[in-house]
């Protein structure tokens, strides 16, 4: 009995011995900040790794991995502030990683807020050769009856205005308008989709808010092209006598100004138009040029007495 009792005695030594080396054979060794970076393909130098040694005291816990994966996202100023947080308070706190990521979500945002203005002026860029062409998908009407607009003075028209939209239907309020301008005498041209044969054309860029900078670009046509011919911007701060009207063609020294109104005079204009001209009560280039109304939450765009809704 008691040899057999000894042999029992033997068999739970060596099971224990045996359960302690496979327990130590198999057991995952902490990992330390290098081997996570090497594992992972992350990188910081040497020298800055200096800040980061609290973290290989007891190996790293899932917080401190999140925090290398973060820190490796973040400018190089900002990781030698959070790594001397590290070496100060040696460990990663919940509050810690969460302002880190906050970090991260608004440089992403910033960045990508520089790719859009920059997408934008290579987008401008490309309106200073023409006008896109008239058959381009991009085009929508302004106007839900998808016909040019004819304006006039005291009944008569003068001119006719068609208005329409280049960009994507579902971000109205930053498409390029473009007002096209053809002479009187094709009113009775004027059907659904169809843009009488026009002569000028003034293209609208809005900015980024509604009384942001805005710039204007005049096109002439030149055989069936539109050929780009001078710039300018909005002048928020030269505001007419109501606060929310802004002439889109505010100052005399655009060179458009006096190309239109020779344009206008080319052709037989309304009698009472031309004797108010000449009695200097009117100026006919300012009665056509387009007028915008911007409020908050709408922009109109004012034609003599026709108002249309555009942004």
């Amino acid at each position: 009995m008691h040899q057999r009792m000894k042999k029992w005695i033997l068999f739970f030594i060596l099971s224990f011995f045996l359960f302690s080396l496979s327990a130590n054979l198999f057991a995952v060794s902490p990992i330390t900040v290098q081997e996570y970076l090497e594992q992972n393909d992350l990188q910081f130098s040497p020298l800055f790794q200096l800040y980061l040694k609290p973290l290989d005291e007891q190996g790293l816990d899932e917080e401190e991995k999140q925090f290398l994966a973060l820190l490796v996202q973040l400018p190089q100023d900002s990781q030698e502030e959070y790594g001397k947080i590290i070496f100060k308070e040696k460990q990663v706190t919940a509050a810690l990683l969460e302002r880190m990521q906050q970090e991260i979500n608004d440089q992403n945002k910033k960045e990508s807020s520089i790719e859009e203005k920059t997408d934008q002026v290579i987008a401008l860029d490309k309106w200073q050769e023409g006008l896109p062409p008239i058959d381009d998908a991009s085009w929508h009407w302004l106007l839900p009856d998808e016909r040019s607009m004819p304006i006039q003075y005291h009944g008569e028209t003068v001119v006719l205005a068609s208005c329409l939209y280049y960009g994507s239907l579902e971000e109205l309020a930053k498409n390029t308008l473009v007002i096209y301008y053809s002479l009187a005498d094709q009113e009775a041209n004027i059907s659904k989709g169809f843009i009488p044969v026009p002569d000028f054309a003034l293209a609208l860029f809005p900015g980024e808010s509604r009384k942001s900078k805005m710039t204007v670009r005049a096109y002439e046509r030149k055989g069936h092209d539109f050929i780009f011919t001078e710039e300018w911007e909005m002048p928020f701060k030269d505001m007419l006598l109501d606060t929310d009207l802004h002439e889109v063609v505010r100052h005399h020294d655009i060179a458009f100004r006096d190309i239109f109104e020779e344009w206008l005079w080319s052709q037989e204009l309304p009698t009472r138009l031309v004797l108010a001209s000449r009695e200097r009560t009117a100026r006919i280039e300012n009665l056509f040029l387009p007028i915008l109304e911007i409020h908050k939450n709408s922009t109109t765009l004012i034609f003599m007495e026709d108002e249309i809704g555009i942004w």
